[in-house]
């Protein structure tokens, strides 16, 4: 039972949610304190900046007491099972771009391949040493997870046509950064550009080398396998990130912003609309295409400082029409052996998995207050340095 009552200003909420997830999960250790800087800055926020509603309230309380279980799972599972951090993670594949680009139809069709592993929604969720697939049915954390997700849909269904989530499918290194209050989950479910601006000028290093720890974790039984990972917090971190996995290998996913701003933007739009309900498309129309705009500004001067990084060029238009001949230039790229096996599990994967497969995301560049002129004036350079059409 949760002694302590719900505080009316989310800045003194801190002793609060600390203790509904140390009741929820019968846990006390959240590791260092390092992420509480974070979590400050995000309550205080949320009261000056958001235009929550009591509905929203409760979303975006859900959403941090959830990062916060995650902690305490990962800390006691890290300690019952210790070894796990000697293992090193070799070469991992990391996919980054913006949001819309494909980037999430290709991180599942590279971890269909029966040579990797990703991140389970789940797992990313409740951190722990993988367990058998045919256990997970039973496992608590999985149910728990699967009944979140059910309520997710049962609010929002048009939500599953825009971004299809499961529990047993492999998901965002976003839902692993929630421990450190990092990534741009929190500003999808409330207006809170101070907290945007704050994460985007951060040193990454210490969530990047928790996250690299929860991996270990996570992977722990097939430690040789290679990891494929995608976030579009990579984006802005990509100088941390090298430092954190020198042998990283990056394929970088790239689309014109023409045909996704508007995406982004409708996306963002439908996760607010219940949480901030005077929240107009304009609004968020605006404040997406600035802060992707600021994110690929960042990219392209970390990707100047960072000459020797191993990237790969993946554009939209070649992914959409070659969806397994792009699997094995990545493959190639980074001298990857490629086989029959690999070959028939990819295959059956794009087959069972096409696009609009919850029904179509429809959105218009105008109801969001966009323009092309407004885009091209943001994007120019970087459509023009990757040579990217409409």
């Amino acid at each position: 039972m949760v002694a302590t009552q719900r505080p009316e200003l989310f800045s003194d909420a801190l002793g609060y949610l600390h203790e509904r997830a140390a009741t929820e999960t019968g846990l006390s250790d959240f590791g260092d304190d390092a992420y509480l800087t974070n979590l400050k800055v995000l309550l205080d926020c949320y009261d000056r900046e958001s235009k929550l509603g009591d509905y929203g309230r409760t979303v975006v309380e859900s959403t941090m007491i959830s990062a916060l279980k995650g902690r305490l799972y990962s800390t006691e599972n890290i300690k019952n099972n210790p070894d796990c951090l000697t293992h090193p993670i070799v070469e991992p594949l990391f996919i980054l771009g913006l949001p819309r680009t494909g980037s999430t139809a290709l991180h599942k069709l590279l971890a269909a391949a029966p040579d990797t592993q990703a991140l389970e929604y789940w797992l990313a969720c409740t951190p722990d040493v993988r367990p058998p697939r045919e256990a997970w049915k039973d496992h608590p954390q999985y149910v728990e997870t699967v009944r979140a997700l059910a309520r997710i849909y049962d609010s929002l269904p048009e939500y599953r046509s825009v971004h299809s989530m499961k529990a047993d499918e492999a998901d965002e290194c976003r839902l692993l950064f929630l421990q450190d209050f990092t990534g741009m989950t929190f500003s999808s479910n409330a207006t809170i550009p101070g907290f945007e601006k704050w994460i985007l000028d951060r040193d990454m290093k210490p969530c990047l080398r928790r996250y690299r720890d929860n991996l270990k974790l996570i992977g722990a039984r097939e430690p040789d396998k290679r990891w494929v990972l995608k976030n579009s917090a990579h984006l802005w971190a990509l100088g941390d990130l090298a430092d954190v996995f020198p042998d990283a290998c990056i394929v970088h996913t790239h689309r014109h912003p023409l045909q996704l701003i508007a995406s982004v933007s409708s996306l963002v739009y439908r996760l607010r609309k219940q949480n901030e309900p005077s929240i107009s498309k304009q609004e968020v129309g605006l404040q997406q295409l600035n802060l992707w705009a600021r994110v690929i500004d960042r990219n392209r001067e970390l990707r100047r400082e960072n000459p020797d990084l191993d990237v790969i060029e993946i554009r939209y238009a070649d992914f959409v029409r070659q969806p397994i001949e792009t699997v094995k230039s990545i493959y190639r790229k980074f001298g990857i052996a490629w086989s029959a096996e690999i070959e028939t599990e990819v295959r059956q994967w794009a087959a069972g998995n096409r696009k609009d497969k919850y029904g179509a995301h429809e959105y218009g560049m105008e109801e969001y207050g966009l323009s092309e002129a407004l885009i091209m004036e943001k994007f120019g350079d970087y459509i023009d340095e990757f040579e990217l059409v409409r």
